[in-house]
């Protein structure tokens, strides 16, 4: 396996390895995921998600694989973990993400992050995660 930059990260209560492959991208085969994710042997965690380049917009794309190496459409917390890098990173306060599924509207609220669906945020409608540690 060949060596990658990552952002490790923890949201109530589970801990994400974050690789930004937005200017490189790189496969995992369901292996080398597992080992990552391994505590003894890898990094370890119990998610590790990819950000991508969507091929359909400027909207980055996020994979999610869980520790036995199998890909999952998305996860809450790790969703929230990767919007507040994105929106420190960007210094904004809004942004959009793709998953597999759907667009995701993420905003900033003090210290935690709230996340919309694109039919909830017609109706105003989102889910406040918390804030991430």
């Amino acid at each position: 396996m060949s060596e990658f930059e990552f952002i490790k990260m923890n949201g109530l209560g589970n801990d994400f390895v974050i690789i930004d492959q937005r200017s490189n991208e790189l496969d995992h085969s369901s292996t080398e995921v597992q080992h990552i994710c391994n505590r003894d042997k890898g990094i370890g965690c119990d998610q590790l998600i990819y950000i991508r380049n969507s091929e359909i917009s400027d909207i980055p794309l996020l994979k999610f694989y869980n520790s036995d190496g199998g890909e999952i459409s998305a996860c809450g917390n790790g969703t929230r973990c990767v919007a507040n890098y994105l929106m420190e990173q960007d210094n904004k306060k809004e942004i959009e993400i793709m998953t597999s599924e759907r667009k995701i509207y993420c905003q900033a609220k003090s210290n935690s992050c709230l996340l919309y669906t694109s039919d909830a945020a017609d109706e105003g409608l989102g889910v406040d995660l918390g804030g991430r540690r």
